[in-house]
């Protein structure tokens, strides 16, 4: 081997160790994802028709027949928010989608079953 191909495989591995550090770094401070199991509402498909089910008896809202809706995120709460919730409540996060474009966005507190629309904001 050329001493020009040992530089390149050393500055290969040097990048290599590098970026495996910093990934173990950022990992480190990452908050694990809350148990959801153990909430009043423990699951994906108990979250969706919640959430489904209110909005059908909401007189301002509506379901489209060709929204999708599903969840894309949980998470705790990192403070608290009015009477929404309270920092450590589980949160689901439910996206409806129309035609590849998200109409609308609600958060469902899996302790207490309320419910915010995030997207598009509320009218006051």
């Amino acid at each position: 081997m050329s001493a020009k191909h040992n530089v390149r495989l050393m500055k290969k591995v040097l990048i290599t160790v590098l970026y495996l550090l910093a990934g173990s770094v950022v990992a480190q401070n990452l908050i694990p994802l809350p148990n959801m199991s153990t909430s009043n509402i423990p699951s994906e498909e108990e979250a969706v028709n919640f959430v489904i089910a209110a909005i059908i008896k909401s007189p301002d809202d509506g379901l489209s027949a060709t929204e999708s809706v599903s969840v894309k995120s949980y998470f705790s709460l990192g403070h608290d928010i009015g009477s929404f919730g309270k920092k450590g409540d589980r949160i689901w996060q439910i996206h409806f989608v129309e035609i590849g474009e998200t109409t609308k966005i609600y958060w469902l507190n899996a302790e207490s079953k309320q419910l915010l629309k995030i997207f598009p904001k509320q009218k006051e």
